[in-house]
């Protein structure tokens, strides 16, 4: 007698296509959830994924970088020299000011 199949706990593994969709999400503001229900991935796979590919959300940014990111905006630096200063995308660094 044949015992009946049993799926794999082993997730998919990650293909290309899947990897850009997750950083174009998360680059352009959505949460891990978010980008896990856009791509039928499970969050906790969506997060691990992001982390392993160097991702973070605006959430995942301490209070102190952000305060930081408010001042250098009031110094008049650049989005982008900021983004480079404090390790943020430009994009979170615009959000986070309120540029965007």
């Amino acid at each position: 007698m044949e015992s009946p199949s049993v799926p794999s706990s082993k997730p998919k593994p990650w293909s290309p296509a899947e990897d850009e969709r997750l950083r174009a999400l998360v680059l352009g503001g959505a949460t891990f959830v978010e980008a896990g229900i856009e791509i039928g991935r499970h969050p906790g796979s969506t997060a691990k994924r992001a982390k392993a590919l160097g991702l973070r959300t605006d959430a995942a940014i301490a209070w102190a970088t952000r305060e930081r990111i408010v001042e250098l905006l009031a110094e008049g630096w650049r989005p982008s020299r900021i983004a480079a200063q404090v390790g943020a995308s430009v994009e979170t660094v615009q959000r986070v000011g309120g540029l965007s």
